[in-house]
Parts: structure tokens; C-alpha cells; sequence
């Protein structure tokens, strides 16, 4: 008997991941259309403009498609690449507020978002962890737990 393929639902752990990660990207598409806002500017310097906007653009794009990616092994690299490229982008803008950041209301989300980032990411890590140890005792014969 085969296993039936995961279905969407089932790999999408968290809905409102979904909602946060399309998010993200609508960011990075305003700020390729719109430009980066002064304070990444003024504190990261123009070059890091398009790193930005391509951690912003690619990172959720790579959560996203490991999200929906029938191999879940893939698809968990992915996904774990993707919020790796959020975290950073989050981390630079944090960076680029300043002194300000703990005191502002942008600073306050951006820490919250950047915490519920690291903890997908976390959990990502995690569940790839646990499916090499499982594809490993399965090589060597023993029952998966």
C-alpha cells in the first residue's frame, strides 16, 4: 500500500504563515517599485538596496514554493533557505532604525515579526533534522520511531 501525497493542508502547518510570507514579498515588490526607504539608505548604504530587495522578493518566494513543493525534502530546504533570507532582511531593517528601534512602533513589529520569522525558521530546521534521523534508521533497518 502507498501513501497518499501530502496535501496542501497538510504541509501548510500554520495558514497565517502563508498570509506573513506574501506579505513579505508585496514589501520587497513596493520597495523595488518605490525605492528603499531613507533609513536603509542612510544606514546601510545604496548598494545594499538590491540585497535587500532581493531578500525580500526571494526569500518568501522560496518559503512559499517549499510550502507547496510535493517533495517534502526539497521543500523543507527551501522553506528553511526562504526564512533564513526573511530573518536577514528583518535583521538589516532592525539595524537601519537605529537607536530608535526599541522605541518606536516599527521597532516593536519588526522585532515581533523577526521573532515569528526565527521561530518558523526554527521549526524548519527542526522537522529536516528529524527527517534525516528518521531516513537514517530507516537505511540502517531500524524501525522509524
Amino acid at each position: 500500500m502507498t501513501a497518499s501525497p501530502p496535501t496542501l493542508r497538510s504541509r501548510l502547518q500554520n495558514p497565517a504563515e502563508l498570509v506573513m510570507l506574501t506579505f513579505y514579498f508585496i514589501g520587497g515588490a513596493v520597495m523595488l517599485v518605490g525605492g528603499v526607504t531613507a533609513s536603509v539608505r542612510d544606514a546601510l548604504g545604496d548598494g545594499f538596496h538590491q540585497a535587500w530587495v532581493g531578500l525580500l522578493l526571494g526569500g518568501p518566494a522560496l518559503s512559499i514554493w517549499g510550502i507547496l513543493s510535493p517533495n517534502q525534502w526539497l521543500g523543507g530546504w527551501f522553506k528553511l533557505g526562504g526564512g533564513l533570507a526573511i530573518t536577514t532582511a528583518l535583521g538589516a531593517f532592525a539595524v537601519s532604525l537605529g537607536d530608535a528601534f526599541a522605541l518606536t512602533f516599527t521597532g516593536v513589529l519588526v522585532l515581533g515579526l523577526n521573532a515569528a520569522t526565527l521561530t518558523a525558521v526554527t521549526r524548519d530546521a527542526l522537522q529536516l533534522r528529524r527527517a534525516a534521523h528518521v531516513a537514517r534508521r530507516e537505511r540502517r533497518g531500524n524501525a522509524p520511531i
